[in-house]
């Protein structure tokens, strides 16, 4: 049996003049189209748009004029620009905008010279003219006649291309048949002056299927039938031959019956991917009335509306599951089935992660409105789906715990092979030690959950940041007050995550080299590498101006060494041999230092600016002018030291130093050694990258 009937029976679905064209405007809707002069950037009117090659004017822009006007984008290389009605109706880029709401909320807009206007390419313009539609086309008869030849030649093209696709893409090959059309029949109403049947074919160009998506679901249905159809009349030829004992037929007819029934199979997944994107397409809509209907207040709306967002959460996964299942079935390679639902589960994912982004927003909304009830719903709501996505997670960092233990297995099998081939006292290569500390590192990292938290942690970054922006676009100081601390929280988790997984691979590599008879160059460089991630995480907490702040009191302190004669005013003599250090080679795993100066290697004795340190953790730093002494009361120990003497007290007892704190640019700085001898902090010091570990505060002392 032929199967050509049904192969273009879906094409003739989509294509049919019954189905193409859409409903006529009303009288006073009619649109016109006219060629005509294209206008000067100086001569078009504030409030329009020009969207890749389509200069539109606001009042007059649509979802399908922005989409069919966005598709010109990426063939012209062009953004979108917009003539504001204020600034003396300057041209503004906004970007690349992706959705018709966004247009308006670009703040890195950038003003355009009306030059720079001029000479970019427009080939169309949409207004209102009296309210109705008006399309402009600024192409040359000539010009639109060849586009018009040239679209033709596209959608033959595309109809015969459907004889060689097999039955599972018929359906998006007669989508994208339909688009062709539209854009044919838009290009042909242009050049007859049909403004209505223009705007017609862009809505239809922006969404193919959306005039005709019951038509698509009865032709996918005849096109099933058919296949069914041929399958059950090969079966029962094939059974008859069994019958028959007709060996040449059955050899045939089984071929053709396995032929039919992978035909059909993969025609149900392809109608279970449309299956897929309709559940998509319902569970946004939901989602997006919900947030409609929380805006304005309409509380017992947005509580019904929940619900019919959890039932359309749950369509799409029960249809991804079955969609899951016919893959499988499609396919014999283990390989192939498990990257399947790897895909899947990763699917799963990002939809919670995109329905919570959403719902976190409503959430936002109800709580600034005094929708309580309806607050609470929602909150219950991403619960769940934080319990659902905390299952999903568990899962996938389970898969990688064990990977990582496999990995450390044999990495350290390898290690152990390394070192009985070399003569004793010899360090393996880097190729054998790094792996062990890297994979070691990571599989710690992972059994603490910290890659998990880093990346939760984004997600609300991402989520907050957004809200802010939007916030600050309508002057809602309260929202952003509101959301500020959470951000500060979220990204403190951020940096704590980071840090928490650089220190285990630091500590890690300094364990595994301790263990070598001879240092490892390529441990100490890994070492070297992760301190540094360490510090440029470091860096990131402080903002730009407290890094300004620093260095000027830096160039201070260089200003006074430089001047210094013989050691006045507290500071060390002129011929000191001084280093600034930047505030990030302070390092901790566990402490957040916020420091207001500069740490410096004085004569190669790392000083510390020791209020700047102390008093963020509850130390009480006291500064006697007269008797040029600094006081620190600090858990449980009162240690006083002065500036150019060797001699200090710890709760009255007399200690000595190498060398004496000195005054600098106001500041008291101590030896570090100090912190270690006095206040009894753990601390470890890195010659290669000069950088001072703070492992962990002093204990309290009783007294």
């Amino acid at each position: 049996m032929s199967l050509r009937p049904a192969r273009h029976l879906l094409l003739s679905f989509v294509l049919a003049s019954g189905l193409v064209a859409t409903a006529a405007a009303p009288p006073s809707a009619q649109a016109a189209a006219v060629l005509a002069t294209r206008p000067g950037a100086a001569q078009i009117a504030p409030g329009t748009l020009l969207i890749g090659t389509y200069l539109v004017q606001k009042e007059a822009l649509t979802k399908g004029v922005f989409a069919a006007a966005k598709a010109t984008m990426q063939s012209s290389g062009q953004g979108v620009y917009y003539r504001s009605e204020f600034a003396g109706g300057a041209w503004m880029n906004i970007g690349k905008a992706n959705d018709v709401n966004a247009l308006f909320k670009g703040k890195d807009s950038v003003p355009v010279s009306f030059d720079d206007i001029d000479n970019l390419q427009i080939q169309f313009s949409i207004t209102l003219q009296q309210g109705k539609p008006h399309i402009d086309c600024f192409l040359k008869p000539a010009d639109l006649k060849a586009a018009i030849e040239d679209a033709q030649t596209k959608l033959d093209a595309k109809k015969q291309e459907a004889d060689s696709k097999p039955e599972s893409q018929l359906y998006q090959t007669a989508l994208e048949t339909a688009s062709l059309q539209a854009q044919l029949d838009f290009l042909t109403a242009v050049q007859n002056g049909q403004g209505t049947e223009a705007l017609q074919a862009l809505e239809k160009q922006a969404d193919p299927a959306s005039a005709v998506p019951t038509d698509l679901q009865k032709a996918q249905q005849t096109q099933r039938q058919n296949l069914q159809a041929q399958l059950d009349a090969a079966k029962s030829n094939l059974a008859a031959a069994q019958s028959a004992g007709n060996t040449a037929q059955i050899q045939a007819l089984q071929t053709q019956v396995n032929d039919l029934t992978a035909q059909l199979q993969k025609f149900d997944v392809q109608i279970k991917k449309n299956d897929l994107i309709t559940a998509q397409d319902t569970l946004t809509a939901k989602l997006k009335d919900l947030q409609s209907a929380i805006t304005a207040s309409q509380s017992q709306k947005a509580a019904n509306l929940l619900l019919e967002v959890a039932t359309a959460a749950q369509n799409l996964e029960d249809v991804r599951q079955a969609l899951l299942q016919q893959q499988v079935a499609l396919t014999t390679d283990p390989k192939a089935q498990e990257e399947l639902k790897q895909a899947a589960h990763t699917a799963t994912q990002d939809a919670l992660k995109d329905q919570n982004l959403k719902l976190r927003k409503a959430q936002e909304t109800a709580k600034l409105t005094g929708q309580t009830e309806v607050y609470n719903l929602i909150f219950a709501q991403i619960t769940d789906n934080n319990a659902k996505r905390g299952a999903l997670r568990q899962e996938d960092r389970q898969a990688r715990i064990d990977s990582l233990q496999s990995q450390v297995k044999q990495a350290q099998a390898n290690l152990q092979a390394a070192v009985t081939q070399l003569p004793a006292g010899q360090t393996p290569s880097g190729a054998v030690l790094l792996p062990v500390v890297t994979t070691q590192a990571a599989l710690k990292a992972e059994q603490q959950n910290l890659p998990d938290a880093k990346t939760i942690a984004q997600e609300d970054i991402d989520f907050l940041q957004a809200m802010i922006e939007a916030y600050q676009a309508e002057d809602n100081q309260a929202g952003v007050n509101d959301l500020q601390p959470l951000l500060g929280d979220a990204m403190k988790r951020r940096v704590d995550a980071a840090k928490a997984v650089l220190f285990l691979q630091k500590y890690e590599a300094e364990s595994v080299q301790g263990q070598q008879p001879q240092p490892s160059p390529e441990l100490a460089g890994l070492h070297k590498q992760t301190i540094e991630a360490v510090e440029a995480v470091e860096k990131g907490r402080y903002s730009q101006a407290e890094l300004d702040a620093i260095a000027q009191i830096a160039a201070q302190i260089q200003q006074q060494i430089t001047g210094q004669q013989g050691g006045n005013s507290g500071g060390p003599p002129g011929n000191a041999a001084l280093e600034i250090l930047p505030v990030e080679r302070l390092i901790s795993k566990s402490i957040d230092f916020n420091l207001t100066a500069p740490l410096l290697r004085l004569n190669g004795t790392t000083m510390v600016p020791i209020r700047a340190l102390l008093e963020g953790f509850g130390a009480t730093v006291d500064w006697d002018d007269a008797e040029q002494m600094v006081r620190v009361e600090y858990r449980g120990r009162t240690v006083v030291a002065w500036i150019g003497k060797n001699s200090y007290g710890v709760n009255g007892e007399p200690k000595t130093l190498d060398v004496s704190p000195v005054l600098l640019a106001q500041r008291t700085y101590v030896p570090l050694r100090l912190l270690v001898e006095a206040f009894g902090f753990d601390v470890s010091w890195d010659e290669p990258t000069e950088s001072i570990d703070v492992k962990a505060l002093p204990a309290e002392v009783n007294r």
